[in-house]
């Protein structure tokens, strides 16, 4: 499954795929016994989203998985204090500047018929970000992915398409991404920073979360949305990460290849909020604090997605980021 999937996506990417080197098939275990081993091929960033034929969004909700721990790492805490520290040392973009990021993504749309299922989607993303709040998005979408051949025949017979999209490039007064406007307004000092996700998280997660593992899910959520953000300052990134140190769940992987073959820091924890069958791993770099990477795995069989343990299903990676005098430019 796991090989198959990557020939599949390596197929279907708009642009050039993983270095000729295979990646290590068991992502954890290798990680863990031999730590500069490549990490698995890294796919993109999966959201259980509404396919365009059910129109839905998918909130997945599971309890934590037997003998998982709960709580802080402390190798995690002190990785993500060297982060925070790194973070803080970069220099200030040039003023009047636009943050430039070019990436290739997988993302996940999930149709909830019966039985239920995924469908991949790749594409190459080019993003221009002002202070402001305002942008450019350009998104070349590669073929969709269909795990197996019923999926598939499911889809077309839903009007999916099975080709791959026309290229978009649209200019917003106020970029989509919550994540991206606020990062311009919340404070840098990690304390005020925490307060001010909980009020964020209190206000606008329907339910409320209580205290505990789903908040702390929530919370890294939000965090790794935010250290996803071109408009976060050197300074709010290194506080993001002292927040994140202070949360539940968060382990540290070791050293990691992302797909293009840099060396990073790899940290997990779960996906959601409430655990469950997918995790996170964040491949970052130990000397910037930038994100390079970030993949969704799969932990436990689930029905709407035919994918094994250990399967790679969503992936972001960060090709080129800069600055620019416009959004009409590129580094």
């Amino acid at each position: 499954m796991s090989t198959d999937l990557h020939d599949r996506l390596a197929r279907a990417n708009p642009v050039p795929g993983p270095p000729e080197t295979p990646p290590d098939a068991g992502l954890l275990s290798t990680i863990l016994a031999t730590p500069l081993e490549p990490a698995r091929g890294l796919r993109g960033r999966f959201f259980l989203a509404g396919a365009a034929a059910a129109g839905v969004v998918v909130v997945v909700v599971a309890a934590l998985l037997p003998g998982e721990r709960l709580g802080p790492s402390p190798a995690a805490a002190q990785a993500l204090e060297r982060l925070a520290a790194a973070s803080a040392a970069q220099p200030a973009p040039p003023a009047h500047s636009w943050a430039y990021t070019r990436a290739r993504t997988l993302y996940g749309g999930t149709n909830l018929d019966d039985p239920p299922y995924t469908v991949l989607y790749p594409a190459l993303r080019e993003s221009w970000v002002a202070a402001d709040g305002s942008g450019r998005i350009r998104e070349t979408p590669g073929r969709p992915i269909y795990l197996n051949e019923r999926d598939r025949a499911r889809e077309v017979a839903g009007g999916g398409r099975t080709e791959a999209g026309a290229t978009t490039d649209r200019r917003y007064r106020l970029l989509p991404a919550s994540s991206w406007r606020m990062a311009a307004t919340l404070p840098t000092d990690s304390q005020a920073l925490e307060a001010a996700l909980r009020r964020h998280i209190e206000t606008n997660t329907i339910p409320a979360p209580e205290a505990g593992e789903m908040f702390a899910g929530e919370m890294r959520g939000l965090i790794s949305s935010l250290l996803h953000s071109p408009a976060a300052s050197a300074e709010l990134r290194a506080a993001l990460y002292r927040v994140l140190a202070r949360q539940e769940g968060v382990e540290l992987v070791g050293h990691v290849r992302d797909p293009e073959g840099r060396l990073g820091v790899g940290l997990e924890f779960r996906a959601g909020s409430g655990g469950g069958p997918m995790k996170k791993l964040l491949v970052v770099d130990s000397k910037t604090g930038e994100i390079l990477a970030e993949q969704t795995i799969v932990q436990e069989r689930v029905e709407w997605v035919d994918a094994e343990p250990g399967d790679v299903v969503g992936e972001i990676v960060y090709l080129e980021h800069g600055w620019v005098d416009s959004r009409e430019e590129r580094p």
